[in-house]
Formats: structure tokens, sequence, C-alpha cells
């Protein structure tokens, strides 16, 4: 097993090991000297399958190789090379004022420049990915609207955030994501009425797909928190683990579920740059 001073002198080299699963090579983000774990980014599972983002143990690394010790300078300038495109305001901005309570006035914006909507995204995410975001924190006009916008959507995107996301946990932020838009509903502020209000009639509406990865403590936490049954739910954490059985080896066994970055990288090729990365 290689040690954690060893894997630190790795730190942004390229890297090519074996483990029980097969032979990896990939980009050391990080090392956890005190949890023995290293994150390895832009990993490709030999020889051609994109992984993402992954953690292992320093157990299960065995011929740990250096493929490319890069210069960080340059390899920095090379990997921010994207052209990040400036798009106009979308039909959404019709329904809701964006800039409701803010302190700056009408036509200013903060460096005295024309205002100029910005969404920065590599141009072929663009089409995906939707470029309004709307932060509802108060049962007002803004919070109506989104109810009933989300209502009419076939498929929604959902994602929950706070301490420890389960029953006994803190839920912070509830997310949704719709074609045009994202909703970010704010707890701390709404709390549980949020749900009476209308979140729980689209959460338990069996017309609308919601669409997770990994639901399983969102679920735990709506139910036994909210008394919110999940009803329609795609989980792409499930799918992909699908996929990937599918794939492998009839005599190994795939005995790990691949984080969101992985799934966006493998599946999208979305660049690491707009991924969680180091957060994992």
């Amino acid at each position: 097993m290689a040690s954690a001073n060893e894997l630190l002198d790795l730190l942004n080299c390229t890297i090519r090991f074996s483990t029980p699963e097969g032979e990896y090579e990939g980009l050391v983000r990080q090392v956890f000297s005190t949890a023995e774990i290293i994150i390895v980014g832009k990993l490709t599972l030999l020889p051609d399958r994109r992984m993402g983002t992954l953690n292992f143990r320093f157990s299960e690394l065995a011929n740990i190789r250096v493929i490319n010790r890069p210069d960080s300078v340059q390899e920095t300038s090379a990997e921010k090379k994207d052209v990040l495109p400036v798009y106009p305001k979308t039909e959404i901005e019709k329904l809701f004022d964006f800039d409701e309570g803010s302190d700056i006035e009408d036509g200013e914006c903060v460096d005295n420049r024309q205002a100029t909507y910005e969404m920065k995204l590599v141009p072929r995410l663009s089409k995906f990915v939707p470029k309004d975001f709307e932060i509802i924190d108060s049962f007002n006009k803004d919070f109506s609207l989104a109810i009933k916008h989300i209502r009419q959507q076939d498929a929604i995107g959902v994602s929950l955030e706070g301490i420890e996301i389960s029953r006994s946990g803190t839920l912070t932020w509830l997310c949704v994501s719709t074609s045009c838009c994202n909703f970010l509903f704010d707890f701390l502020s709404l709390g549980e009425d949020a749900f009476k209000k209308g979140l729980k009639s689209i959460l338990e509406n069996a017309r609308i797909q919601k669409i997770f990865h990994d639901c399983r403590l969102a679920s735990d936490c709506l139910y036994h928190k909210y008394g919110v049954r999940l009803v329609n739910v795609f989980d792409t954490q499930v799918a992909d683990f699908i996929v990937m059985m599918q794939m492998i080896q009839k005599d190994k066994i795939n005995n790990r579920v691949n984080t969101l970055d992985a799934c966006l990288s493998y599946y999208l090729e979305v660049p690491y740059d707009y991924l969680y990365g180091d957060a994992n």
C-alpha cells in the first residue's frame, strides 16, 4: 500500500494504477492522509470508460505509475481555454422580477457598465442547462408563480441540500430545476408551510417525473420529517448502476455506485471545472 507521503507527492500528476476492479488512469486532485482517501479526477477505467471523479482508499491502489508530471502554469492555461459566451435574458424572466429587492437601480450594474445577463457555460452545455435561477424565501407572488410553472412540467430535477439530509438532519434548500429555470426554495425561511402551499402536491404528483441522483436520503427526509411520499422518481444513480452492470465483465462485480460528477463526466462529458470536483 502506498504511503500518504508518496501519494501527496503525486498531487496534480496523471497516474495509472490497478484496483480489484481493473486499471485506472486519472489526475490526482486531493489526498486525505488521516482518512487514507485519495480523490482522482478525469478518471478513465481503461481502456476507454470515462468515470469522472472517484474516491479510493489507499489500500485499494496497487502498481501506481506516473504518466505525467505537468508544468502547473502551462496546464492551468490549457485547461482554461474554453470560451464563455454571454446569453440574453430568457422567457422565464417575463414572469419573475429577478432584481426585486436589489440595491442596484434599474439599468445600473455593479461595475457601472450596461447591465448584462451572463451565464458562463461552454457552448455545448448551454442548451441543456437552465440559464435562470430564482431564490424563493417568502410566500409572495414569485412563490405562487414558481409553483404554477413547476406544475406545468412533465419532468423536473430535484435536489435537497442541508446538514446530513435524512429523517434526523436539517433541510436548508430544496432545489427544483425545469428546462428554463432553477428554483431554490429557502427552507430556513419558508419552513414546512412550503410543502403545504404546493411543493407536496408536486412531489406526490404521479404525472410529473422527479429526477434525482440517489434519492434514498432525500426520500427518507421528505417522508419522515414532512409526510411527503415521492412518486414517479427517476434515479440517475440507479440508472447508471444498471448500465454499468450490463457493461461489466461477467467475472467481476461492480461494488460501487457513481457520484453525480462521475455520471456527468461519463455521459455528458462535462468539463471538470463545471463539476463539484474537490467537494466530493
